[in-house]
């Protein structure tokens, strides 16, 4: 607030002339009105590159806003939890964790989804969706506790506060990921079944297999290699 009204008060005895106020706290002040706009085009940009992948994978316009869903609750969450618990995190954390979690963590919904539209070719949404949670949980539950015990790891064991409060944003998010994915993507799942999962999935799926097993990659035998040399 001092920093406005000593600018107010420059501007109005220099109105022509380009001037600056120097300091910490006016530079904090511009650093906080940078990294706002920066966080809301890096995002978006973030969200679009994620999207773009899930659309080209699974040839699905509906299906990347079902993936990114739980991932983007748990960066809000994330990022919303220090006002909540008024601790004090540097701008430049949620620019960093907000990609970071959802580019590490993105892969967690992109599996279970996987894993969903497989179980789905052969069965109903809700089995679907039970065959899928006890498929994908040993793996989301190893990589985001490793992404958890790196980001508590830096917390605990720097001295230095800025980057302590980006190890504990990171490691944060990788376990509201990993909770939101394994309780809110089922739901969301099933929610959207009918605007995921074509009529035709399960006849796609089995021919695609088929083309597979009839194109097998044959080699040539050790015995055949020695004859050639």
């Amino acid at each position: 607030q001092y920093t406005d009204e000593i600018r107010g008060i420059v501007e109005k005895y220099y109105p022509n002339d380009k001037t600056y106020v120097v300091g910490v706290t006016p530079a904090t002040e511009d650093i906080r009105d940078i990294i706002t706009d920066d966080y809301a085009f890096v995002n978006i940009l973030s969200l679009l590159g994620v999207a773009l992948v899930v659309v080209i994978t699974y040839k699905s316009l509906f299906l990347p806003l079902v993936v990114i869903i739980p991932i983007e609750s748990a960066v809000f969450i994330n990022t919303a939890l220090p006002y909540i618990y008024g601790q004090r995190t540097m701008f430049l954390g949620f620019i960093i964790v907000s990609c970071v979690q959802l580019g590490a963590t993105i892969d967690y919904s992109i599996l279970m989804t996987g894993n969903y539209l497989d179980a789905r070719a052969q069965g109903d949404k809700k089995e679907a969706a039970i065959r899928t949670v006890t498929q994908s949980a040993l793996s989301i539950l190893t990589s985001g506790f490793i992404l958890a015990a790196a980001g508590y790891g830096l917390y605990f064991l720097t001295s230095i506060e800025a980057v302590g409060s980006l190890g504990r944003l990171i490691g944060r998010g990788a376990l509201l990921s990993m909770f939101l994915v394994l309780f809110m993507l089922p739901a969301c799942l099933l929610a959207f079944d009918r605007f995921i999962i074509k009529p035709d999935h399960a006849q796609k799926k089995h021919a695609r297999m088929n083309r597979i097993r009839q194109n097998k990659l044959t080699f040539p035998t050790l015995s055949a290699l020695q004859k050639q040399r």
